[in-house]
């Protein structure tokens, strides 16, 4: 039975699978003739907000530019910014107390071309902005996701990495596939113009969106943060009681071993290992061969490990 489930499991991530793709065409954009709006969402630590604005700053060549800060601090930031309202065309803060009702009277008035949703203390790479553009225009997107890179050269965080990575490819995967597409704009990681994203505010969003998560490692934006988001939703839930089943096969093996039970493993860790691998291949990062053994081995613990612990955190929140 659990054979069965692991080879159903195998055929859906190889049918699901899908890294679009897609040509460029710069012919069909000329420089600074677009309109952008920046969310910076979640301002907790002003250290990260400064390395944010720097990249944008240094890397954004287009004019037009708007930004909306959210502010989570208790402090103004005002003082703070002082030093980059001549590099921006318009510039907001949303304090906590208020935020909601604000941004919802900011977002009616945006009339820029495309909106940019990120978080507090991503880092941009050179193309990030020109390239993102021409991924848009060059095909008509409507909705374009990009990937984002956690600690990438910190060993320490190895397991965090190989599990982002999978989530990266799995939700490009469903975005590429049509089966996901974007419901709220508290969402990160994504450029979307003003159309859909005035659907998306209006809750007018249908499935049927031009949309695609690009694999470009130019496209690729680094997470300066110390806390790297594992939360729970339905799939990890999922994935996690999958790994329980692994784990019951994994002890089998160890006390018994026999082929049955090692095709079993094999179906369980070579669609992983080929969403892994194509996630590294594609952001021109070596992949980590000997860790993510180890990492496929101890999965179902280090998986029970984050459950517990957001577990933990639920209850004190309760």
């Amino acid at each position: 039975m659990i054979l069965i489930i692991f080879l159903l499991y195998l055929t859906f991530l190889f049918w699901i699978f899908d890294y679009s793709n897609i040509q460029l065409n710069s012919k069909n954009i000329q420089k600074n003739n677009y309109s952008l709006t920046i969310l910076v969402h979640n301002i907790k630590d002003i250290d990260f907000l400064i390395k944010t604005l720097d990249s944008i700053q240094c890397n954004l060549s287009y004019e037009k530019v708007k930004l909306i800060l959210f502010n989570n601090t208790d402090n103004s930031l005002d003082p703070l910014l002082d030093g980059y309202k001549s590099s921006f065309n318009n510039l907001k803060i949303l304090n906590s107390y208020n935020q909601t009702d604000l941004f919802n009277i900011e977002a009616e008035k945006i009339e820029t071309d495309y909106i940019l949703s990120i978080e507090n203390g991503m880092i941009f790479s050179n193309n990030f902005f020109k390239k993102s553009i021409l991924y848009l225009s060059t095909h008509n997107l409507s909705l374009l996701f990009f990937p984002i890179q956690f600690y990438k050269y910190n060993k320490r965080y190895i397991f965090n990495q190989l599990l982002h990575s999978f989530k990266q490819s799995f939700l490009c995967s469903l975005i590429n596939k049509n089966i996901y597409t974007l419901k709220s704009i508290e969402k990160v990681g994504y450029f979307v113009n003003n159309d859909i994203f005035k659907s998306i505010l209006k809750d007018d969003i249908n499935n049927k969106v031009d949309q695609k998560f690009i694999m470009d490692h130019e496209l690729s934006v680094y997470q300066d943060n110390h806390n790297l988001n594992l939360s729970r939703d339905f799939i990890f839930d999922i994935f996690l009681l999958l790994n329980a089943l692994f784990f019951i096969v994994i002890a089998q093996f160890i006390s018994s071993p026999n082929l049955l039970l090692l095709i079993t493993i094999v179906f369980k860790i070579i669609p992983e290992l080929y969403f892994q691998y194509s996630y590294y291949n594609k952001l021109n990062i070596r992949f980590p061969k000997i860790e993510f053994l180890v990492y496929s081995i101890f999965q179902p613990i280090y998986l029970f490990i984050i459950w517990f612990s957001s577990m933990k955190v639920k209850t004190k929140i309760d």
